[in-house]
């Protein structure tokens, strides 16, 4: 029975904050599924989600936070 090989890659900025979420499945091209934006105060602010090489995001999500 021939396995299938599944590989996820991490980037992640200077202050250890996930910045690109990567997704590989055998030989197949690999894929990024998030890609997220932070403010100064570290808060996820955009996430955008399923993108294939190049092309535009299936979905991008906006976060916005009350001040109290």
């Amino acid at each position: 029975e021939v396995g299938v090989t599944v590989q996820e890659r991490f980037e992640y900025d200077s202050q250890n904050r996930l910045v690109k979420h990567y997704h590989q499945v055998d030989n197949n091209a690999e894929i990024l599924l998030t890609e997220n934006t932070y403010n100064d105060l570290s808060q996820l602010v955009n996430k955008k989600v399923g993108s294939t090489s190049g092309s535009a995001p299936l979905q991008s999500i906006d976060y916005d936070y009350n001040i109290r």
